[in-house]
C-alpha cells in the first residue's frame, strides 16, 4: 500500500491511485478515526462502520477495547479489492 498525508490525514491507497484511495486515519484528542472512501460498499457484519453518504464510512475508536483486528482488518482486505468499484 501507498501511504501519504493527504486530506490532513494519513491517507492509503494502492499503486498510487489517489483518486480511489482506500483508507484514512485521522486522529483527534477524543478518538482515531478509520475512514473509508468506498465504505458504503463494504460488507460489514459486525455493524462498525458508520455513515450515511454516498461512498465514505467511517469507524471511531476511542478506546483500543472498542474494536477487534478481525473485522477491521477485513474491512480494510475488502476496501482494497474494492478500490475503484462505483454504485
Amino acid at each position: 500500500m501507498d501511504e501519504a498525508i493527504k486530506w490532513n490525514r494519513v491517507t492509503y491507497t494502492l499503486n498510487g491511485n489517489w483518486h480511489h484511495w482506500i483508507c484514512g486515519i485521522e486522529r483527534t484528542r477524543k478518538y482515531v478515526s478509520f475512514i473509508f472512501h468506498k465504505g458504503a460498499l463494504l460488507d460489514d457484519p459486525a455493524g462498525i462502520l458508520h455513515g450515511e453518504g454516498q461512498w465514505l464510512r467511517t469507524i471511531r475508536v476511542s478506546d483500543l477495547a472498542d474494536i477487534a483486528a478481525s473485522p477491521l482488518n477485513n474491512l480494510i482486505r475488502q476496501a482494497a479489492l474494492k478500490q475503484t468499484e462505483m454504485k
